[in-house]
């Protein structure tokens, strides 16, 4: 296997996300009051936002296929948020990324302690997903190749998306080269490389709990290869990417 930098100098993501979705073991309406006490617990005061779904009335949240993954709150602070929904808690560390060995690890104690309160009926689903943001057109910079009527096409505004499986999972990527950002009040434009890391498939809730650590790094760990194995050399060295630190991929 290639040897994956541990970290970048030039850091490139703008937003790292895990989500859990799950059949609740409460009524819809208990569930954020049962895991907000247990997020509070490991980080202390947070800003809560009611988000626009919870304006929503129960029977259309309760029958609208759009509206049963989406959080309801979302509790923030510090560059981290939790948001919270009925079938759905994930978790989002924004830019300037924390690193995994420090993220990681708040994950793995909030949702244990959801499993200890018997919140969850059982997992459906886990996603690991990374949105990394380059100012630059991303295409000539990566592994890809388009071609159409046996041509190559020259992709000046393109967005691209596949979804490639890989044993129990299944990565998500999205190319652009089409995306402006807000960053601080100021609008960038340039590309982006988005990867979803999927598991929804042989999930047990029991072997979910005592395998959770496993499968956030083993997302993580195919989330990393994907992202630097489709960069081209070059691009990677600009990066400055460095060898012999803990991971912050």
């Amino acid at each position: 296997m290639t040897r994956l930098p541990s970290k970048l100098k030039h850091d490139t993501i703008i937003e790292a996300i895990f989500e859990l979705r799950f059949e609740p073991a409460l009524l819809n309406e208990a569930v954020f009051g049962a895991i907000y006490p247990i997020v509070r617990d490991r980080f202390g005061d947070l800003q809560h936002i009611p988000l626009p779904p919870s304006q929503l009335p129960d029977v259309i949240r309760n029958t609208d296929i759009q509206f049963k993954y989406q959080p309801l709150h979302k509790l923030q602070g510090n560059g981290l948020s939790v948001s919270i929904g009925p079938r759905v808690v994930s978790f989002s560390a924004m830019k300037p990324y924390i690193g995994w060995s420090k993220w990681k690890p708040t994950i793995l104690t909030v949702l244990s302690n959801i499993f200890n309160s018997n919140v969850i009926k059982y997992v459906e689903r886990t996603g690991l997903r990374y949105l990394n943001f380059i100012e630059l057109n991303i295409f000539p910079l990566i592994n890809v190749n388009v071609e159409i009527i046996n041509r190559n096409v020259e992709l000046k505004s393109t967005t691209i998306r596949t979804e490639i499986t890989d044993g129990e999972y299944l990565k998500i990527l999205q190319l652009a080269n089409n995306v402006s950002i807000n960053e601080n009040g100021l609008i960038k434009n340039g590309s982006c490389i988005d990867i979803d890391i999927v598991r929804n498939r042989g999930i047990s809730n029991d072997a979910f709990e005592k395998d959770l650590e496993v499968i956030l790094n083993k997302s993580h760990e195919i989330e990393k290869q994907l992202f630097f194995n489709i960069l081209k050399p070059d691009f990677l060295s600009e990066l400055g990417p460095t060898y012999d630190e803990v991971s912050n991929g």
